[in-house]
């Protein structure tokens, strides 16, 4: 009897010492006016998450490269500290110095909960 499965298995990437980091940038834009604090790459690759200014940006890479802004996330109390993908891409953890983790939607970086006393 043979039983089949949907299951499908991802290999997990390893660093190898031979391999060598980039040595030169490839690609720069503005993403906030002062300083930047966090940068993040969704699990899926379709889009960048940045911080600076009180603010959280989603960024869409188009098909020759570039960036534009998908969507903005201001008004924050304070800056953020880190932020971290859920494995589907679909909601962002965003640690704010204010003690308080605030979970979005990367649609469209709306709070859908609060976590506070951390």
């Amino acid at each position: 009897m043979k039983i089949s499965s949907n299951i499908q298995y991802q290999e997990a990437y390893t660093y190898s010492k031979n391999e060598k980091l980039p040595n030169k940038k490839e690609k720069k834009f503005q993403a906030h006016s002062h300083e930047g604090n966090c940068l993040q790459y969704s699990p899926c690759g379709t889009f960048l998450v940045t911080s600076g200014d009180k603010q959280v940006k989603t960024w869409k890479e188009d098909f020759i490269g570039d960036f534009n802004l998908k969507s903005c996330l201001s008004g924050l109390p304070k800056n953020v500290n880190a932020m971290c993908f859920q494995n589907n891409s679909k909601n962002l953890a965003i640690a704010v110095l204010d003690f308080k983790i605030q979970i979005v939607s990367t649609d469209n970086l709306k709070v859908s909960q609060v976590l506070s006393g951390h």
